[in-house]
């Protein structure tokens, strides 16, 4: 769980480094300390943020109720205050990086876009019904 397995792609955020996918969760490091993560959402009017930091002993598990994937500011927040570190604005931060779509490379140098390639399942997946 805690080793990395798959490169996952560079982050949109100077303090965190770049990410890998492990069995189920995202490692990788948010302002210098080493995270085990994974987030969830929005999914029929619930959201999640899971953010484990296992060098500290500590980790934050967020869960609201809505359709807005507003869940890494606070968690981010919350983190910042667990390692004793200078809050940032994460909102703000967050909001503009969302806003201007992102393209990048990946590691063997083809664009990638946002959300990856659009393709259809090989299995067709039924709908989930909310309620």
């Amino acid at each position: 769980m805690k080793t990395p397995q798959i490169y996952a792609g560079p982050s949109e955020i100077i303090e965190i480094d770049s990410t890998h996918y492990s069995f189920g969760f995202f490692v990788g490091d948010y302002r210098g300390a080493r995270f085990i993560g994974h987030g969830g959402g929005p999914w029929c009017g619930h959201n999640c943020d899971l953010r484990l930091l296992p060098d500290h002993r500590s980790g934050v598990m967020e869960m609201t109720n809505g359709h807005d994937p507003g869940c890494a500011p606070l968690t981010n927040a919350v983190l910042d205050h667990l390692l004793g570190l200078e809050p940032l604005p994460w909102s703000d931060r967050l909001r503009s990086i969302r806003a201007v779509p992102q393209h990048r490379s990946t590691p063997t140098g083809r664009p990638r876009t946002r959300g990856g390639a659009a393709r259809s399942p090989t299995t067709p997946i039924p709908p989930v019904p909310c309620r």
